[in-house]
This record gives structure tokens, sequence and C-alpha cells, in this order.
């Protein structure tokens, strides 16, 4: 067989290479976080929860926080940044009283720098993303919040194919721009009795969500006392940023006053609180069983009793802990007391 010379190798018009010396020496700035451990500069993050876990109002309060504050729920703003709020979920009535009801709690203005589009038709496909990069550079933006991603994507969150576009799309954006793209999403809709700790796999759509992005959060309920709803947000992904703890926060205001302000504060970790509510509940069931007379229960009665104000699960756990330090005992379907002579 003949074997003919290789000439010289083609330029090519692809590939940009770089040596490996070239890139050891090459200066590139370190990330900057814009708030410790929550936010970094150029890259994609999501925030998922169910329906009324609060991700608007975190991604409000994120953009407020970031325009004129030190600090977003106890984390460290390092830097002032613009944010562009593209809401295609709630529509300008409930984003702007939702908006004003976290101003009127903090008993500010709101601060210059946050800018909203509001039911526009967003969707991610060129068109639209080379018109939200005019409006990046127009108005100095740092940050962009899309409000949800599954109405202004093109195509099905469930087809892989169809997800890493929205990769495709905003990752050179954030790159070029040097910006962070925030957007909220949804979680799975899962058996009520699952209350197994939340991860990327829950995020609803496609699992490609969970691995194009940079960081991810989710924010779920925690429990509720009053006008008092503590809520509890989990870092479930962390490329870029220190991981973070999971924390709770408050938001305080009464839901049926449209104007009541909206006050939110940092509460603690989640372990840390989780701890002081399991001795909570224990104290309650102890009360409750020894003003009840009786020294033997059953775990459904128990259950029962609590109803609206304990969860079952939470229920179960209580006992089980109060069986651990023998101060209930395991009995026939339930728990018997055995009080100290």
């Amino acid at each position: 067989m003949e074997f003919k010379e290789l000439g010289p190798a083609k330029k090519s018009t692809k590939f940009k290479l770089v040596s490996a010396k070239d890139l050891y020496n090459k200066i590139i700035p370190p990330i900057l976080m814009l708030i410790d451990s929550i936010l970094a500069e150029e890259s994609l993050v999501i925030l998922a929860g169910m329906p009324g876990s609060f991700k608007t109002g975190i991604a409000l309060l994120l953009a407020i926080c970031g325009a004129g504050y030190s600090e977003f729920l106890s984390f460290k703003v390092n830097k002032k940044f613009n944010t562009l709020f593209i809401d295609e979920e709630n529509g300008m009535r409930r984003t702007k009283f939702k908006l004003k009801r976290l101003c009127d709690g903090l008993k500010i203005v709101p601060p210059e720098g946050i800018f909203f589009s509001s039911m526009a038709g967003f969707k991610l496909e060129r068109v639209w993303i080379e018109d939200l990069k005019n409006q990046i550079k127009q108005y100095s933006i740092n940050v962009v919040v899309i409000d949800n991603i599954a109405r202004c994507m093109v195509g099905s969150e469930r087809d892989e194919k169809d997800v890493s576009k929205i990769h495709d799309l905003l990752k050179p954006l954030a790159e070029e721009l040097g910006v962070t793209i925030l957007y909220l999403h949804h979680l799975r809709k899962t058996d009520f009795k699952n209350h197994h700790p939340k991860t990327l796999e829950d995020i609803s759509g496609s699992r490609d969500f969970g691995a194009q992005c940079d960081d991810a959060y989710i924010v779920d309920f925690f429990s509720r006392k009053g006008n008092t709803k503590t809520f509890k947000l989990m870092q479930v992904k962390a490329k870029d940023s220190i991981e973070m703890p999971g924390i709770n926060f408050t938001v305080t205001g009464d839901p049926k006053i449209e104007n009541d302000p909206l006050i939110v504060n940092f509460s603690g970790l989640i372990e840390e609180n989780v701890e002081e509510r399991k001795r909570e509940d224990q104290l309650k069931i102890m009360e409750w069983w020894d003003s009840n007379g009786s020294l033997f229960q059953k775990t459904a009665i128990v259950i029962e009793a609590f109803k609206g104000e304990i969860g079952r699960d939470r229920v179960r756990e209580a006992l089980r802990l109060l069986a651990k330090d023998e101060i209930l005992y395991p009995s026939n379907g339930g728990y018997s007391w055995r009080k100290n002579e």
C-alpha cells in the first residue's frame, strides 16, 4: 500500500487553542461573590421551590439588598449591583404589591437600580437575547432575574435538548457581559408523605436544569406561627461559591391585608432550628400526656390530638426520641409512660 506524505495542518477557523504554559501564566481575575456564599458574578443560578414558597419574594429582596443594603439574610453584600427583573409569572399588580410590602417592611423607598419587565412575552430565543443584551448595556445591569424559567423557555422543560438551549443562550451572555442570571423554577410534585431532604433531583423537568447551572438553591416551607411563616433556604449545588449551610428565615405579615408590610429576617441555621423544634414537640406531647391522665396512648391517638399543629411525621419522630431517652416505652401500637417514683 502506498502512503502519501501529509502536508502542514490547515489553520483552524473553529478552535482557539491556548498552550498549557500560556494558560498557566494567564492572569484571570478571581471569582467575585456579589453576595457571600449566595451569588457569584458571571454565573447561572437556579432558585427552585413549590408554589407559595416565597421564591419571588426572595428574588425581590435580593435585588433590594443588592441595590442599597450591606447584607442579605445575614450574608454580606460585597458589591452594589443593578437588577433587571423579568416577570412572566405574576404580573405588574402582584409584583408591585410584593415589592411595596417588602420595602415597607424595611422602612425604605425602593432603591435606584432595579428595573422590571412585566408580562412582555419574553422567550429564550435569539431575537429576545439580542434585545436583552441591549437592556443590560443601557441600564448597567449586573443581575438578571427570570420569573419563571418554564414560562420563558421554548419547548418542553422535560426535554433535555430544549433545556440545553437555555444554557447555550444564557451562558455566553453571562460571560460576554459579566452578568449573573438567576432563574426561578418549580419543584417536582411529589407525594405529600415524601419528606426526604430536597436535592437537585427534585427540580422540575429535565435533569439538565441541575447539570448546567453553576449554583442551585431550594426554598421550602418550614413552620408557621400566627402571621409568621418560617422558610428554609438550602444550597443543593455549588460550583463557584463557598458551600452555604442551610438557613431559616421568617416572613411576618398578615396575608389577608394586601398592604401589610412584609418583614423578613434571618432566623438561624436549619440544623439548629430543627433540633429546637424537636425539643418543643417533645415538650408539648409530654404536657398533653400528663394532662390526659393516662399512662398509655396509641400512636394514632397522639397524632390525632396534634392534628393541624404538629405533622404526623414530627409526632412519630418525637415519640421515637422520647422512647430513646427512656421517657416513653413502645407498647402494643403505642407508648406507655412510666413516671418516676
